[in-house]
């Protein structure tokens, strides 16, 4: 348990403000820890950091297990986007250019969030 007492009580605030479900959500549609922290802040009405994020995310092993298999979830969906945005090329949706702009993006985070699935090796 941390150490600190500001510490504890700013991890009970983001457990009471970010429920386990809508965070696993928003990061498996591609939210970032610093994400979090910003809504979190917002709903607190006083800034928390990425740090405390952290922190809470892997102070339970189960959440941060959750944690892990959300980013797969992200990575997949970053995958999905790079298969969209070939098939808006083929049909004409989108200028190659700006495809090849959006899909390098897309690998990039896909294999960042799951380097053992989508990574280069």
């Amino acid at each position: 348990m941390p150490s600190q007492p500001k510490t504890s009580k700013t991890l009970k605030r983001i457990n009471s403000e970010l429920p386990l479900d809508e965070m696993l959500a928003r990061v498996a549609e591609g939210a970032t820890q610093r994400d979090l922290a910003a809504l979190v802040s917002e709903r607190v009405g006083e800034p928390i950091s990425q740090y405390y994020i952290n922190r809470w995310i892997n102070s339970d092993p189960d959440r941060a297990e959750a944690w892990k298999h959300a980013k797969q979830q992200a990575a997949d969906r970053y995958a999905d986007v790079v298969a969209e945005t070939i098939q808006d090329v083929k049909t004409g949706k989108l200028d190659p250019n700006a495809a090849k702009v959006v899909s390098s993006n897309a690998q990039w985070l896909a294999a960042r969030l799951s380097p053992s699935r989508w990574g280069d090796k």
